[in-house]
């Protein structure tokens, strides 16, 4: 099989795959900083809606090179999903972002800290593991799936244990609804980031 390393580079993709994936460590760090200090909002939020345009605008490039490149450095179909599934990322970030708006939620809680702080470290791994793509070091890819796996299963874990403690108190059934909107996104985003993960181990095995 022909070794991902013979394959034409096209810097192009490898470039927007990782301003794609820092774009996201980016807007994960935003969406702390929002939870962590929780005023100016309408500003916060704005700065993470930016960055999932800006996000959008990267992914619509990739798909574009994907059909103007004769050649293509990985196979088009892994190009657009991997696209895609970084670009998941992104918006359910905004989306919980948003959420805080909307739903004009007056304090987050321990467990959305809990888990937009998860959300930043796995966002970290994913952009480190984008780097390794670039410089072809499949082998690494394999061990960031799993540890990309591990802040999933915690995402998880969370995500129950937020369910459990919304409709095991007093809380305002509205006020449960909202929350559990909220901390959906936030595992969602997650989920993608493990899906991002799974799409890297198929590129490894497809070209080792």
């Amino acid at each position: 099989m022909l070794g991902l390393h013979l394959l034409p580079r096209e810097e192009k993709f490898y470039d927007l795959f990782k301003r794609s994936s820092q774009n996201i460590v980016t807007g994960a760090q935003l969406l702390l900083d929002l939870v962590k200090d929780y005023q100016s909002l309408p500003e916060k939020v704005q700065r993470i809606i930016t960055c999932e345009n800006y996000g959008d605008d990267v992914t619509h490039e990739l798909v574009r090179e994907t059909h103007r490149t004769f050649v293509t450095p990985l196979d088009r179909e892994d190009i657009v999903v991997l696209a895609q599934r970084l670009d998941d990322i992104m918006d359910f970030i905004e989306e919980a972002a948003r959420d805080m708006i909307d739903y004009k939620v007056e304090a987050p809680t321990q467990k959305c800290v809990e888990l937009v702080e998860n959300m930043v470290a796995v966002a970290k791994l994913v952009d480190e593991a984008i780097g390794q793509l670039a410089k072809h070091k499949l082998n690494s890819l394999l061990d960031y799936g799993i540890r990309i796996h591990s802040h999933e299963n915690k995402a998880d874990y969370l995500y129950r244990g937020a369910m459990v403690e919304l409709f095991s108190n007093s809380m305002d059934l509205a006020d449960a609804m909202k929350w559990r909107e909220i901390y959906l996104n936030l595992e969602n985003a997650t989920d993608r980031c493990e899906d991002v993960a799974n799409v890297l181990e198929g590129i490894v095995l497809k070209y080792a």
